[in-house]
Protein backbone atom coordinates (compact mmCIF):
# COMPACT_ATOMS: atom_id res chain seq x y z
CA UNK A 1 0.00 0.00 0.00
CA UNK A 2 2.88 2.37 0.78
CA UNK A 3 4.44 1.92 -2.69
CA UNK A 4 1.10 2.68 -4.30
CA UNK A 5 0.77 5.99 -2.41
CA UNK A 6 4.36 6.89 -3.23
CA UNK A 7 3.83 6.15 -6.93
CA UNK A 8 0.65 8.24 -6.99
CA UNK A 9 2.42 11.15 -5.29
CA UNK A 10 5.34 11.14 -7.71
CA UNK A 11 3.00 10.72 -10.70
CA UNK A 12 0.86 13.65 -9.56
CA UNK A 13 3.93 15.83 -9.10
CA UNK A 14 5.26 14.97 -12.57
CA UNK A 15 1.86 15.61 -14.15
CA UNK A 16 1.62 19.01 -12.46
CA UNK A 17 5.13 19.88 -13.64
CA UNK A 18 4.32 18.90 -17.23
CA UNK A 19 1.12 20.97 -17.20
CA UNK A 20 3.05 23.99 -15.85
CA UNK A 21 5.71 23.63 -18.56
CA UNK A 22 3.04 23.32 -21.26
CA UNK A 23 1.01 26.35 -20.10
CA UNK A 24 3.86 28.75 -19.21
CA UNK A 25 4.54 29.98 -22.81
CA UNK A 26 0.96 31.27 -23.04
CA UNK A 27 1.53 33.67 -20.13
CA UNK A 28 4.74 35.59 -20.94
CA UNK A 29 6.32 37.74 -18.25
CA UNK A 30 5.96 41.46 -18.81
CA UNK A 31 8.55 44.10 -18.06
CA UNK A 32 7.54 46.51 -15.32
CA UNK A 33 8.02 50.15 -16.25
CA UNK A 34 8.40 52.79 -13.58
CA UNK A 35 10.06 56.13 -13.02
CA UNK A 36 12.03 57.14 -9.94
CA UNK A 37 11.15 60.66 -8.78
CA UNK A 38 13.16 62.63 -6.23
CA UNK A 39 10.59 64.16 -3.87
CA UNK A 40 13.16 66.40 -2.18
CA UNK A 41 11.70 67.24 1.25
CA UNK A 42 8.35 68.37 2.57
CA UNK A 43 10.10 70.97 4.73
CA UNK A 44 10.67 71.07 8.48
CA UNK A 45 13.16 69.08 10.54
CA UNK A 46 11.66 65.71 9.61
CA UNK A 47 9.53 64.67 6.65
CA UNK A 48 8.32 61.37 5.26
CA UNK A 49 6.33 60.74 2.08
CA UNK A 50 3.62 58.10 2.50
CA UNK A 51 1.82 58.07 -0.85
CA UNK A 52 2.38 59.29 -4.39
CA UNK A 53 -0.42 58.96 -6.94
CA UNK A 54 -0.36 58.97 -10.76
CA UNK A 55 -0.91 62.74 -10.85
CA UNK A 56 2.15 63.41 -8.68
CA UNK A 57 0.25 64.39 -5.53
CA UNK A 58 2.23 63.55 -2.40
CA UNK A 59 0.75 62.65 0.97
CA UNK A 60 3.07 62.55 3.94
CA UNK A 61 4.01 63.91 7.32
CA UNK A 62 6.45 66.55 8.45
CA UNK A 63 7.64 67.86 11.77
CA UNK A 64 8.34 71.57 12.05
CA UNK A 65 10.32 73.15 14.85
CA UNK A 66 8.36 74.66 17.74
CA UNK A 67 10.25 77.96 17.66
Amino acid sequence: MNRKHSFLGVSSLLLALLVWIAVKPFFPERDVEYTITDLDTLGGIYSYALELNDKGHVAGVRLVSAT
